[in-house]
């Protein structure tokens, strides 16, 4: 599975898979990513803050919504890049190491994350309200001892398995 971690989703609209030895060659070519206005790093303000706030768009996303959240390239709390390397696990040097001068660098979007975690611990039901506030949802007996909700997204229902009686 070839991963790009969260700061290189926004940082690079192309794979950079040159360190590889495989001529640019290996890795999937269909990234999903933006660099908005410039591929890699900048010093530019104004790319830095859309890029950060889209990261942090993306974690509170993946943060407040429903099930378990995972955040699967350590270091995506901190902006952890791979320089755009998206099969990095053949690199043992600084392209897959953790950069811990990061949680310096990237200390604003380290407290962002503490603070949605610190949100989804106590405020659980959160969760529940903001779905409900976009569907209409309702219980109803299933079979076979189990308890089903039904949510009603624009005119669909849509049965999901809540939990065993």
């Amino acid at each position: 599975m070839m991963v790009l971690p969260l700061n290189d989703l926004v940082s690079y609209s192309e794979k950079h898979n040159w360190d590889n030895g495989e001529a640019n060659r290996d890795g999937d070519s269909h990234n999903l990513s933006n660099n908005y206005g410039v591929e890699g790093p900048t010093d530019i303000a104004e790319v830095e803050a859309l890029r950060n706030r889209q990261c942090k768009n993306m974690l509170a996303t993946l943060l407040l919504s429903l099930g378990t959240p995972m955040i699967s390239m350590g270091g995506d709390e901190v902006r952890r890049t791979q320089r755009g390397n998206n099969n990095a696990y053949c690199q043992d040097n600084e392209i897959s190491w953790f950069d811990w001068r990061l949680t310096d660098k990237h200390a604003d979007m380290l407290r962002f994350v503490t603070l949605m975690n610190q949100i989804r611990r106590t405020e659980q039901q959160l969760i529940g309200i903001c779905i409900c506030r976009l569907a209409r949802c309702s219980r109803m007996s299933g079979s076979a001892g189990m308890a089903f909700s039904q949510i009603n997204l624009i005119g669909q229902s849509i049965p999901i398995r809540w939990h065993r009686q």
